[in-house]
């Protein structure tokens, strides 16, 4: 008896999960997952083909932020080793400050990888090209939420995006949806990380690599959010 108990327990939480996680409709997924490898080169065949059955800009942004958080694997040796670059962290201050993004979105396309920076300027990018107003939140992921200063002070620092949509701000965060990682070890040098970057080009010339995504991350609730763990920092819009 305490068997099934159990069992029922752990099938009632695994149902409340994915239903609660399920914030994107399945059409899109499946739209998403099928899209031609020969789109996928560039924004100007990609950005179209993605939200062409849509006529709402949410559902537009939704078909976006699917297809990178199932297509772009989140690269933990540049975060691990603070190889995140200068000119990242200047993308992110240019387009925070109405400036023109630095022109190296076809870059990831290729490379399949990439860190918060490069997730949150491909989704504002993508949306803007699709004719969608969108922006990127600058801060902090929270390591102690009673004490977001130390999250400060050990550069925890994080971006995200928002749309609008019928006059509001949707909240979206790619980088935390996506399924994907190329992940950092403790032997991961940058020639290992290399033949992985290569590896994974190769596989991704003839048929895109799709991992799963966790889409609960796409409209997720801000105000929630913002106690527990995303944290604005001075520069958050």
């Amino acid at each position: 008896m305490k068997k099934i108990f159990v069992l029922s327990a752990v099938l009632y939480a695994i149902t409340f999960i994915f239903t609660a996680e399920a914030r994107i409709n399945g059409k899109i997924r499946s739209y998403v997952n099928n899209t031609p490898r020969q789109y996928e080169d560039s924004l100007d065949t990609l950005v179209p083909y993605l939200v062409k059955p849509y006529t709402s800009d949410y559902d537009k942004a939704a078909s976006i932020a699917t297809w990178i958080a199932s297509r772009i694997a989140y690269d933990e040796f540049m975060y691990n080793n603070g190889k995140a670059t200068k000119m990242f962290k200047d993308r992110i201050k240019n387009s925070m400050e109405g400036e023109e993004a630095v022109d190296d979105k076809e870059d990831i396309l290729i490379s399949r990888v990439g860190t918060c920076n490069d997730y949150a300027n491909l989704f504002m990018q993508m949306c803007q090209a699709a004719g969608i107003q969108a922006g990127i939140v600058k801060g902090y992921i929270l390591k102690n939420k009673k004490r977001p200063e130390e999250s400060m002070n050990l550069n925890k620092s994080h971006a995200w995006n928002y749309f609008i949509y019928n006059g509001e701000k949707i909240y979206v965060d790619t980088t935390f949806m996506a399924g994907g990682k190329l992940r950092n070890t403790t032997r991961l040098s940058e020639e290992r990380r290399k033949k992985q970057m290569d590896k994974l080009e190769k596989i991704n010339k003839k048929r895109s690599k799709i991992y799963p995504i966790r889409d609960y991350y796409f409209d997720f609730e801000y105000d929630k959010e913002r106690r527990d763990f995303h944290y604005e920092g001075k520069e958050g819009q």
